[in-house]
């Protein structure tokens, strides 16, 4: 899969409406029946080397729109075990098709502090992901936040903010969604743009007073260096340099 932009729109969290359906995903059968036993391995060969692992009830993006101003997703509940096989099976070559993809929802941040640096997060490896280096966000689970209105969308990243970086929502001037990427293996992520009232050093006093363990240090972007920046980190954030290039120009013209 190539990621790509899906959706490069603002909206405020009130004009999002969410449905929970039941999964429209394609179901492939030889694949199908042997996720359980892919997931055993998966489980196994991550704490063999000492990542951490877990199961729960995460969500898939069915569908999405945008109607009278308003923009409509429709969710689905999709085992954490479940979509990390098939993201397995679509790095491997075995899903062709998205509609078969895990598309499980994330959330991820554009952070910008007040003095206009953009926070992002060394990983301290202690988790599944291959990546080195991280925006403020996380995989949207219903056991952490359930989702039926845009407001919940607005909590999740609020809450992985203060979780990662330290820092509370008493210190966000403003938060908005401002789009969808797709992931090269078919999650999609709803990007978020925060506003913060602390500078970059204040943020980096307040991640070392949190007790989160999956990033080990925060990272500073200068806004004027954000677009090569998310280029560098390849992937899904690449593809985000649309997205925040137009949040950016407004903001910065306001």
């Amino acid at each position: 899969m190539n990621p790509r932009v899906l959706l490069n729109q603002t909206f405020s969290f009130n004009q999002i409406l969410i449905e929970e359906k039941p999964s429209n995903r394609e179901i492939i059968p030889e694949l199908e029946a042997e996720l359980p036993e892919r997931w055993a391995t998966i489980e196994a060969a991550a704490r063999a080397a000492g990542k951490r692992v877990w199961d729960g009830t995460t969500y898939r993006l069915n569908a999405f729109a945008v109607r009278g101003g308003q923009l409509h997703l429709e969710v689905a509940e999709l085992p954490y075990s479940v979509r990390e096989s098939l993201n397995e099976a679509t790095r491997a070559g075995e899903i062709e098709r998205e509609a078969a993809c895990s598309k499980g929802l994330f959330a991820t941040a554009l952070t910008r502090t007040a003095d206009n640096q953009f926070l992002f997060g060394a990983l301290s490896g202690i988790t599944r992901s291959t990546r080195r280096v991280s925006s403020i966000g996380g995989i949207c689970t219903k056991e952490e936040q359930p989702l039926s209105c845009g407001a919940d969308l607005e909590r999740h990243i609020l809450t992985e903010l203060r979780e990662e970086a330290g820092v509370p929502e008493t210190l966000v001037t403003s938060c908005a969604f401002v789009g969808l990427v797709s992931t090269p293996v078919g999650n999609v992520g709803y990007t978020t743009w925060i506003e913060l009232a602390c500078t970059f050093e204040e943020a980096e006093t307040l991640f070392r007073e949190q007790a989160d363990d999956e990033m080990k240090g925060l990272i500073a972007a200068p806004a004027a260096d954000l677009s090569d920046y998310l280029r560098s980190l390849g992937g899904y954030d690449a593809c985000s340099v649309g997205i925040a290039e137009r949040v950016q120009g407004y903001n910065d013209t306001e």
